[in-house]
């Protein structure tokens, strides 16, 4: 069977040893340099695990966490190349690699270079904290708007009922003049105008208005939407 290099979603491959076996920042820096030759020289070793589409890394841990750690960096970058071998290659290709890929030794991290270089962990915690800070100053700001709106809000609420207070008044106290300068605004003219006047006077001399609604009851002419009027006017 020809054995061809392919490519492969990154996603798609599970590892056979864990992240931890290799230093952080030689990941990073691997990763980089994937980035900048949109690929790998030394190809991934993978067997088909299960389906046709998951793989387990036979050889090429190192280069499937830098490959994973690019994609980390820019999801764009999704694909690495890989060899995947069929069962009746593997142990070939497992010869091969004792051969050809001595394994490569991954020294620990010494604690100058975990003050030097900080880890992938300590560089996501940083991230949150960025993005919580930020997240943060978003709430405050949306609640400082929320408050802005219920105070503006409250302010025209009690401009509205001044406005009401004030129509009120000017049912019980104002003089015929203004009441006629009223009645023309909201375009209440003539002979109507002065029939509802004349009931005003009339009905407010027998007694006071106790609210709109009331002038609107006792006053023939005068509808709720006239108030309304009178009220923005």
């Amino acid at each position: 069977m020809k054995f061809s290099m392919s490519f492969v979603a990154i996603r798609k491959i599970k590892p056979s040893v864990s992240r931890w076996n290799f230093s952080d920042h030689e990941l990073d820096r691997a990763a980089r340099l994937l980035m900048d030759v949109d690929g790998v020289i030394n190809p991934l070793v993978l067997r088909r695990e299960g389906g046709l589409e998951s793989y387990e890394v036979i050889d090429g841990n190192f280069e499937y966490y830098a490959a994973a750690r690019a994609n980390e960096i820019d999801p764009r970058w999704e694909t690495i190349g890989v060899f995947i071998i069929e069962p009746e290659q593997e142990k070939a290709i497992q010869e091969q690699i004792k051969l050809l890929r001595p394994k490569l030794v991954y020294a620990p991290r010494t604690k100058q270079e975990e003050w030097n270089h900080p880890t992938d962990l300590e560089s996501r915690v940083t991230l949150l904290e960025s993005r919580q800070t930020t997240l943060e100053t978003q709430q405050m700001q949306l609640e400082l708007q929320t408050i802005r709106d219920i105070k503006t809000h409250l302010e025209e609420l009690h401009a509205q009922l001044n406005r009401r207070n004030n129509l009120l008044d000017l049912f019980n106290d104002a003089e015929i003049a203004e009441l006629l300068d009223r009645m023309k605004r909201v375009g209440l003219t003539g002979k109507n105008a002065e029939k509802v006047i004349e009931t005003i006077e009339h009905e407010r001399q027998e007694r006071r208005f106790g609210s709109l609604k009331d002038v609107v009851t006792r006053v023939k002419g005068l509808t709720y939407e006239r108030i309304v009027e009178l009220i923005e006017v």
